[in-house]
């Protein structure tokens, strides 16, 4: 296979992750608008989402599973204890904000595409 496949590929995958990321928060947000109160909803979606990044370290930098919390229980412990490192938390910061960002920009850009449609047919 050559290398632009498999670029575009990997390309896909990450595009169509991001966009579910940033439709379940979204449909995530729309249940805390409806259930609690509404000055607890932006710092329980920022919660989230720093749970998600931190699950994101875990799986991509240490490679753990999600078996391992049930298999390997010290692994995960001693992974969780790393992260106070700097290069750790560097890392975990890069992340947020990368997929914070790529998540606001999947939401504009659907919103906007969303808004033409219904334009278009009415």
């Amino acid at each position: 296979m050559h290398a632009y496949l498999v670029i575009a590929l990997y390309g896909a995958f990450f595009a169509f992750g991001l966009a579910a990321y940033a439709f379940s928060l979204k449909r995530f947000r729309r249940y805390l608008h409806a259930t609690v109160d509404s000055r607890l909803v932006a710092p329980t979606i920022v919660f989230l989402h720093a749970l998600c990044v931190f699950a994101m370290y875990l799986g991509r930098v240490v490679r753990l599973n999600s078996s391992d919390a049930v298999l390997a229980p010290g692994r995960v412990a001693s992974a969780v204890f790393r992260v106070p490192r700097l290069t750790t938390l560097a890392v975990l910061t890069a992340t947020f904000v990368t997929v914070g960002l790529g998540t606001f920009a999947t939401l504009a850009i659907a919103e906007v595409a969303v808004q033409a449609r219904r334009r278009n047919l009415l």
